[in-house]
């Protein structure tokens, strides 16, 4: 029998054996197994001796009554002598009578039944039980001691195959905690590394950010340098096409006076400031005949905010004719100097009056509101004024 065909019941069984807590269909294929020479099978022996040997020593010494040893022997001695009786009287009637050597004694009977050889748990484990040495180990070995024996081993069975379920459970427990112990550590490094990936691309988008944010501010401060550069084009040009409106009322009231002035007919006359602007001082030129004229003047004091001048002919008897308004010119060229885009108190108007127009018995200029309303007549101060012949 090989150690691959010995059942694991072999093992357990030599704990019983080696007790002398066996049945006998279980004692047959243990003895069977010693009986084949397998080395494994006297090594189990061994080791199930010494397992007894443990248990026997670990049980605490106890001292049966002294009636019981009484009771236990005479009840031995009957059994010893009622089995020797029935022994001779069967081999009397069934066999004939020998005289070549005497009947057994009750003694050699009992002990010539021919018994299973045993091993001794004390003993060589070779060396057969014989009927003296199971003797001796009843009394040395009670049958009680015998029950607790196999109690024993049965509970050492059960708490060893308890303890090598409970090393097996916790082996593959380990085995399981350490698997998850691995698994854990590489979904932490694998944690770890998206975290290391987020906070580098956190940081290139910060550093994204940070660009655009400055190309941004690069971006707007541009806008207002140019709309800046804008707003200042555009005052210069609003500038300049006022200094072109009034460089063109000016040619034309200068294309105007020289005409009047080679015109036959034509009236001059000088119109001098008022009290209310006593240094102001102003020429008119009147074609009667062609109804056209021209007004200039100088020294006129800058108009407040939301009042202009308004050039008047007083008529007989239509009464105040209006003319038109007119502003002050600025300063322009390379020799305005301080006055630069500042009233300087000049103004030209060139204009022409009502074809009806008849009895003009003065001419005065007077500061009046601005207003889109056609006005009947001065409503305030009048600044200059000059009679027409």
């Amino acid at each position: 029998m090989t150690s691959n065909e010995i059942p694991k019941d072999l093992h357990e069984l030599m704990l019983l054996y080696a007790a002398d807590a066996i049945d006998p269909v279980d004692s047959q294929a243990v003895e069977e197994w010693l009986a084949s020479g397998d080395p494994e099978a006297q090594a189990a022996l061994e080791e199930a001796r010494l397992v007894v040997m443990s248990l026997l020593e670990s049980l605490e010494p106890v001292t049966p009554p002294a009636e019981m040893w009484e009771r236990l022997e005479l009840k031995m001695l009957k059994t010893s002598k009622a089995s020797s009786n029935k022994q001779t009287v069967k081999s009397e009637a069934t066999k004939p009578a020998r005289t070549d050597r005497p009947a057994p004694s009750n003694h050699n009977v009992a002990n010539s039944v021919p018994s299973r050889p045993r091993v001794s748990v004390l003993s060589d484990s070779t060396k057969p039980v014989t009927g003296e040495t199971a003797g001796s180990r009843l009394t040395r070995f009670p049958y009680w001691r015998s029950a607790v024996l196999a109690a024993s081993v049965a509970a050492a069975l059960s708490v060893g195959s308890y303890l090598l379920s409970r090393a097996t459970f916790d082996s593959k427990l380990a085995r399981f905690d350490e698997a998850q112990s691995e698994l854990l550590l590489k979904q932490q490094a694998a944690v770890e590394q998206q975290c290391g990936v987020l906070i580098e691309q956190s940081q290139q988008l910060t550093e994204q950010a940070e660009a655009l944010t400055q190309q941004t501010q690069s971006i707007s401060g541009t806008i207002n340098v140019i709309q800046q550069a804008l707003g200042e084009q555009e005052k210069r040009l609003a500038e300049q096409s006022v200094l072109i409106q009034s460089m063109e009322g000016r040619i034309r009231a200068s294309d105007q006076t020289i005409r009047l002035v080679s015109a036959p007919g034509v009236q001059t006359v000088e119109v001098a400031g008022t009290k209310e602007m006593p240094g102001a001082v102003g020429k008119l030129l009147w074609d009667a005949e062609a109804k056209s004229l021209t007004f200039s003047a100088n020294n006129l004091q800058a108009l407040p905010a939301g009042k202009t001048y308004e050039l008047w002919f007083v008529t007989d008897p239509a009464g105040p004719v209006s003319l038109g308004t007119f502003k002050l010119e600025t300063g322009e060229g390379e020799n305005a100097g301080e006055n630069a885009g500042i009233s300087v108190g000049r103004a030209i108007i060139s204009t022409r009056a009502p074809l009806n127009l008849t009895g003009i018995q003065a001419v005065a200029v007077s500061l009046e509101p601005i207003s889109d309303v056609a006005r009947t007549g001065p409503t305030g101060p009048i600044v200059m004024l000059a009679k027409m012949q």
